[in-house]
């Protein structure tokens, strides 16, 4: 499949365009598509994509099984991101963005032998509502007592030189190791499917730090993010 900057796969280009770069990307997956529309953004480029299946997608794939949607790869992004949405409304299907039915929403965590719900008021891995903290079964009294203290410890001062750290520590050294394990741990493990003691604050979350640093703990951080986001339009917040 052959395209160039400003022309629809198919269509020939002028002599000028003709003369320009030509690109061949290897792999029509989800990173050889994006390489390829951003190489089509540049004036004059001749992009062809190559792809050994029959299919384009790679590891995003939808498949009808039985009159369910099953999704064979990532199944939805954080609309808190803005590129992601901006990018689907690059793509013209900006009228086809779904904002998850609020039902639907709930995570379980096993622990001693049973389902425990996720507490209400995530938002980027950091509970935000007391309320249902403070009913959790997730949590232990001492557990929810060193949570609150994210309230009042002082922000660790920003290092000279490396200022990154593990997610776990980040999030340990803010709202307790046990509130990591039972409530940020599992989300995490889901979206990033590692070891959070070895995921890097800045490649993952730099918001939690930035708040930390700003507003003096993560809570605090969410809840100045979350005031300052522009509205969304309806249907441009899928999570």
């Amino acid at each position: 499949m052959s395209a160039v900057a400003g022309h629809p796969a198919g269509t020939a280009p002028g002599r000028a365009e003709a003369a320009g770069r030509r690109v061949v990307v290897i792999g029509g997956g989800i990173a050889g598509l994006a390489a390829a529309h951003r190489l089509l953004a540049e004036p004059g480029v001749v992009v062809t994509l190559v792809e050994g299946s029959p299919r384009l997608g790679g590891k995003v794939l939808t498949d009808r099984v039985d009159g369910f949607t099953v999704e064979g790869g990532p199944d939805s992004f954080l609309a808190a991101k803005p590129r992601g949405p901006g990018l689907c409304r690059e793509l013209g299907l900006g009228d086809a963005l779904q904002t998850p039915v609020a039902v639907n929403r709930r995570t379980f965590v096993l622990r001693g032998g049973r389902l425990h719900d996720l507490p209400e008021g995530l938002t980027g891995l950091v509970p935000t509502r007391l309320g249902p903290i403070a009913r959790s079964g997730l949590l232990s009294p001492w557990g929810k007592a060193r949570f609150a203290l994210d309230f009042v410890l002082p922000p660790r001062r920003a290092r000279a030189g490396d200022d990154d750290e593990s997610l776990a520590s980040l999030v340990g050294r803010r709202l307790g190791w046990e509130a990591y394990d039972r409530l940020v741990e599992p989300l995490m493990a889901g979206i990033y499917a590692g070891d959070g003691r070895e995921l890097s604050v800045a490649a993952t979350f730099p918001q939690l730090r930035r708040g930390e640093l700003e507003h003096g703990g993560l809570i605090r951080g969410v809840l100045a993010g979350r005031r300052a986001a522009p509205a969304a339009a309806p249907g441009a917040q899928p999570a």
